[in-house]
């Protein structure tokens, strides 16, 4: 019986394995490999794991082997691979702690800071990076930014010297250290060099230096490729000899301009080379541990985090629905804006953000939408919302690697919003799980890969009442799942049906202000909405005063900002409540409190709201009726 723990292999050792089963990839970008026309075969080099997304099925070196290995033993397979199943003792995964290392700053031409790069390096070695915005505001991705080469105004500074190319600040400043060679680089890692840095150095001679691993390698191609209509001349440097990931760094360590000029060589003779042939010695390999939490990592975790306080969670899946016509495009673009304008939606904070929204049914009607909601709201438009006016097919591989390419350029995203669900799913069947799946994997890639909050808008069925459209899977994923329907003409009720972390909020209802968008021209106008003085429902029931109105409102406002649960039974269902005092000194910000009646006239309207069952009280107990 075997006693070797089957483990995962290195990426690099991953990619030997896909190149001998498969052949040569159909795309390449930065550590992903992809084969088919499509794409559907999918390899990350960075963490050694493929995945099919034809046969719905990924894993590691020992997966991979299982689904193509015709039922031959593993060890067979891997034995003519070179590679070796190596005995490991099961321990627990700590969280890395990690420290910066080293501060790097993008100027542009001026030499004025446009973002910077931070390194951090654990104890263990292991190393990271974050990128920040002029400013040092953490978080921020190139957002919305230009991206600039390493060092531009020296390049700029100094146009008769050669331009070495290297992959990461560390090597750039090596290079400078050690004889005060012209070094630059690209942020963000392998794979992400483009035509707009390639762009700066027009004219110019350069030499390209290339990491000794297939990720190494496959940037110095991007980067020649990109380089050759704008460079005067480009060489490249390799380190194919050295041990796996050496790079110039390293070699400066033993060795001195000289041994490195000689180096250099003519791009010819690699620029249609295959994949790096992989050295057995060199392939490091990882043990098949998972992380495992101790009850103090548990307790040491940070609470659930939100964009929009108790509504839209970060860097979680989000559902809204409805049937056509209930308002919820209206909704979500009110949600989407307030997140871009770093406003409080409704007495719901929100933790301000780019936002990316999909318009997969057309961008005719959003820009009388968006001119309501900034005049409604006196607010400039914001630069941190922006439209994709097309559909994307998110269950396409290739749709789906060209919207992570269009998010890679302008920058991250903290919410992306699919309008909608259907679309998305381009024609596949709704009501397949295994359909549906590929919509919630392809929003996990989002969410994952981008730390992006997504919000799909779907469709319900044709019974309303039975919930949204499809496969229950989606529902089952979701952290929360919201539904809106139109009161009456001119109010939105804001239904939350699912809410994973937190307490099933109250539903919310939100009147529909008609804005005038078009300098008085008939016909140009739109709709914002804003929290509801009066629920639209209750209205045939009786009709409130003012003073009543506002001190309904005075409640539901104390309600949501300090509510708890209730010490006495008499409370029906999950409601929260407030005493007496709070819902007063909300009272105090609404009703007119100059004359000398209001305090005898919050307590007649008190008494009424309790008497037709609109407000509950109890000792000192009260709380809303809905």
């Amino acid at each position: 019986m075997m006693t070797e723990r089957e483990h995962d292999l290195s990426g690099d050792a991953m990619l030997k394995i896909c190149l001998a089963l498969w052949g040569d990839p159909s795309h390449v970008s930065g550590d992903e490999y992809r084969w088919g026309k499509h794409g559907s075969r999918r390899l990350s080099v960075d963490n050694g794991q493929f995945y099919d997304y034809e046969l719905e099925q990924g894993g590691n070196a020992i997966s991979l082997l299982k689904l193509h290995g015709n039922g031959r033993p593993i060890h067979e397979q891997l034995d003519e691979f070179g590679f070796r199943l190596q005995p490991v003792q099961p321990v627990p995964v700590r969280f890395e702690q990690f420290s910066e290392v080293a501060r790097y700053y993008y100027a542009d031409e001026h030499g004025v800071v446009s973002y910077q790069v931070a390194r951090e390096e654990s104890a263990s070695g292991s190393k990271r990076f974050k990128q920040f915005d002029a400013q040092g505001k953490s978080g921020i991705k190139n957002k919305g930014i230009t991206p600039l080469p390493y060092k531009l105004s020296e390049i700029i500074a100094r146009p008769d010297d050669v331009v070495h190319i290297v992959e990461g600040e560390k090597c750039a400043e090596a290079l400078a250290a050690e004889g005060d060679l012209l070094a630059t680089t690209n942020s963000g890692g392998g794979g992400q060099w483009s035509d707009v840095h390639s762009a700066y150095l027009k004219g110019r001679n350069c030499v390209v230096y290339e990491d000794n691993d297939t990720k190494g390698q496959a940037h110095a191609r991007k980067v020649i490729g990109s380089l050759l209509p704008f460079a005067a001349s480009v060489e490249l440097v390799h380190f194919r000899e050295f041990a796996a990931k050496f790079d110039v760094a390293d070699y400066l360590l033993t060795h001195d301009l000289i041994d490195l000029h000689e180096r250099r060589g003519n791009i010819d003779d690699v620029a249609n080379e295959p994949a790096l042939e992989f050295e057995t010695e060199n392939d490091a390999s990882m043990p098949l541990t998972f992380p495992v939490l101790t009850i103090a990592d548990l307790y040491a975790m940070p609470p659930a985090q939100w964009l929009i306080d108790g509504v839209i969670a970060e860097k979680e899946l989000s559902v809204l629905y409805a049937p056509p016509g209930e308002g919820k495009t209206f909704l979500a673009l009110d949600f989407a804006l307030h997140v871009a304008a770093a406003r409080d939606w409704n007495d719901h904070a929100v933790k301000g953000g780019r936002v990316l929204y999909i318009a997969g049914e057309g961008v005719s009607g959003l820009p009388g939408r968006v001119k309501a909601w900034h005049a409604h709201n006196s607010c400039d438009p914001v630069a941190d919302f922006f439209v994709l006016p097309q559909n994307v097919e998110m269950v396409d591989d290739e749709a789906l690697f060209r919207l992570t390419n269009t998010i890679r350029e302008l920058g991250e995203f903290d919410l992306i919003v699919i309008d909608t669900v259907a679309r998305a799913l381009a024609g596949a069947e709704e009501n397949s799980a295994s359909e549906m799946g590929k919509f919630i994997a392809a929003c996990g890639r989002l969410q994952t890969d981008h730390n992006a909050s997504v919000l799909g808008i779907h469709h319900s069925g044709k019974d309303a009442a039975k919930g949204m459209r499809g496969s229950s899977s989606l529902l089952g994923a979701v952290n929360t799942s919201m539904s809106c329907k139109r009161v009456e003409d001119n109010q939105i009720k804001l239904t939350f049906e699912k809410q994973k972390d937190i307490e099933l909020a109250q539903p919310i209802n939100l009147d529909m202000v008609q804005v005038n968008v078009g300098d008085g021209v008939i016909g140009q106008s739109s709709v914002a909405l804003e929290l509801a003085s009066i629920i639209a429902e209750e209205k045939h029931k009786f009709q409130l005063t003012t003073n009543e109105r506002l001190t309904l409102k005075a409640l539901r406002t104390a309600v949501h900002r300090t509510g708890k649960p209730p010490k006495s039974n008499r409370v029906e269902g999950m409601r929260k409540v407030v005493t007496l005092d709070a819902w007063r000194e909300e009272a105090k910000n609404l009703m007119d409190t100059g004359k000398r009646s209001w305090y005898a006239a919050f307590g007649r309207s008190v008494s009424r709201l309790v008497e037709r069952e609109v407000a509950g009280k109890h000792d000192d107990e009260c709380w809303v009726i809905e």
